[in-house]
């Protein structure tokens, strides 16, 4: 991956992705940033796994973590995007514990969110966000067979919710009628027959079309215990199931899957030149959690990446790029073996695009790596065109932090991580996004950026 061209102000790495040893323990704690700028920020008391977007508010989750102030989902008014400011914190029992569920369906103006409580029984919940700085809880509805989701989507018509259970033994790939936002009800569901027992599912995403259901496949066991478990896609026909025949159930087309990477998260489609893709992003490379030397030696790259595979022929999936930053080549494996500090290393969480209809930037959230911002004009060869990497808070107390809520008091993170997939906002020329010490940020790209390439964004 080609490294970004940057301003002359800007606090570049010395490796692509990289934050150093040198660099973690450096007094000069600033952000690393390449073509974007801090403008607006809301702390708060850290942040979770997720941040979605609608009108002129945000939306992000927080650690379940009961010493918070202010615990569940925060919600901030961001008409003023150098002054984001809470409006309120959404607490039903959904959004305690919200992880990475959050989705909206703009069109019909809904915010959900799901999870597991104490008991095992599945909870969902409903808002209605017409006012989109005070939500209003429509249902909170218990599915004892286990309807959560960790990450779905909503049909185009906001009139159906799809998502995946992740949980170890229990894959479910499932359908939700939501047009009646009191009253969420299952439509269908889909479990792995027999000689597919060993998948996990993790998330999902509907076409536009309401015809292809697309499903990550996860596999967080390490490369040198040879799981069953696969990693990668699965491809489903929806279109009985968005009509609502009767019987309607979830075909499976194809599957496509690797093993140079693992740890699938998430997914994102986009249209680009009349072809349809999907970015998928991986977690984990050779290194994955247990950060072995000996990973090194495998050839593969050494942290989860995004890749670009092309979906205009479902039957046929085809991987036509990936996104493999420097401090992920094989050849610096053993350079950034001792680097990371949390879950995911420099790996890529998720991405989001700016148009998914006309596709030009793409954003993901790569953990320590920061935000990082590709041009995927011509997906056989993204460019990488900008990175912005939040400052380390070192020991400081953040009990809303995804990683620091379980850990000791005073634990030492020499870097701060990324895990939502970014939004762009304003025309593409800002992009929303939260860290789990930092909380939410804005960072909007230079002056001289927009100026060098005004066809990267619309008038």
């Amino acid at each position: 991956m080609p490294r970004a061209v940057c301003g002359p102000q800007d606090r570049v790495e010395t490796v692509q992705g990289q934050t150093t040893l040198a660099e973690r323990f450096s007094s000069n704690t600033k952000a690393f940033s390449c073509n974007l700028d801090l403008i607006g920020q809301f702390e708060g008391e850290g942040a979770g796994a997720d941040v979605e977007a609608f009108d002129s508010c945000a939306y992000f989750s927080t650690a379940p973590n009961p010493k918070m102030k202010h615990p569940g989902v925060a919600v901030l008014e961001v008409s003023d995007s150098r002054r984001p400011k809470a409006s309120t914190y959404l607490a039903s029992p959904a959004m305690l514990n919200a992880h990475e569920s959050l989705e909206i369906a703009p069109q019909r103006r809904l915010l959900v969110a799901s999870t597991v409580a104490a008991d095992g029984v599945a909870t969902f919940d409903v808002y209605d966000i017409a006012e989109c700085r005070q939500p209003v809880l429509k249902s909170s509805t218990r599915f004892p067979e286990g309807i959560v989701s960790h990450a779905g989507r909503f049909s185009a018509d906001g009139l159906t919710f799809y998502g995946a259970r992740w949980e170890a033994g229990r894959p479910l790939v499932f359908a939700l009628d939501t047009s009646d936002p009191t009253r969420p009800r299952t439509i269908a569901t889909w479990t792995p027959p027999p000689d597919k027992k060993d998948w996990m599912t993790h998330s999902a995403v509907i076409d536009r079309a309401g015809r292809r259901v697309y499903v990550a496949l996860k596999r967080v066991d390490e490369d040198t215990r040879k799981s069953a478990v696969p990693n990668g896609l699965a491809i489903f026909d929806a279109v009985d199931v968005q009509a609502r025949r009767g019987g309607a159930q979830f075909r499976l087309i194809t599957t496509l899957f690797w093993d140079d990477t693992h740890g699938a998260e998430g997914l994102e489609l986009v249209r680009i030149k009349d072809r349809d893709y999907l970015i998928f992003s991986d977690n984990l490379g050779a290194l994955g959690n247990e950060r072995l030397a000996s990973a090194c030696k495998s050839g593969r790259p050494a942290h989860g990446l995004a890749r670009i595979i092309d979906v205009t022929d479902d039957a046929q999936p085809r991987v036509v790029a990936k996104l493999v930053p420097e401090v992920a080549e094989p050849t610096n494996c053993q350079k950034s073996l001792h680097d990371p500090t949390q879950y995911g290393s420099y790996g890529s969480f998720a991405c989001s695009v700016d148009d998914e209809q006309d596709g030009k930037l793409l954003a993901c959230g790569n953990f320590e790596a920061g935000v990082r911002v590709f041009d995927i004009r011509e997906p056989e060869r993204p460019r990488e065109v900008a990175y912005y990497k939040p400052p380390a808070r070192r020991t400081q107390d953040r009990p809303g932090s995804l990683f620091r809520f379980s850990a000791e008091p005073g634990q030492d993170y020499t870097a701060d991580s990324v895990l939502v997939a970014p939004k762009f906002r304003e025309n593409a020329t800002e992009i929303w996004f939260t860290s789990a010490d930092n909380g939410f940020q804005i960072v909007r790209f230079s002056d001289q950026f927009r100026a060098s390439n005004r066809n990267l964004f619309k008038e």
